[in-house]
């Protein structure tokens, strides 16, 4: 597993159609709908990852709109990181 960030709302898109469209129903989008969203699975696995995209409120609803699309129930809250030393 790993925490692969995303650097724009592209990069999301690519990710959602090459990567979670097979395994969508694995998958939950969790939100603040202001600047994050997270793709997370729903049991994690060595190779099940998290996918992270920060950017602008205006991004985060075309992603949300996106997501919808692929039929990922979508969660308002936060995802806490895990820092390692």
């Amino acid at each position: 597993m790993a925490v692969i960030r995303l650097n724009s709302l592209e990069d999301l898109k690519k990710i959602l159609h090459v990567v979670i469209y097979g395994s969508r129903r694995a998958y939950i989008c969790v939100t603040d709908e202001v600047a994050q969203v997270w793709l997370v699975p729903k049991v994690t696995s060595r190779h099940r990852h998290y996918y992270y995209l920060e950017t602008t409120e205006k991004e985060v609803k075309e992603a949300l709109k996106e997501i919808s699309k692929y039929d990922i129930p979508v969660i308002r809250g936060s995802v806490g990181r895990l820092e390692t030393a």
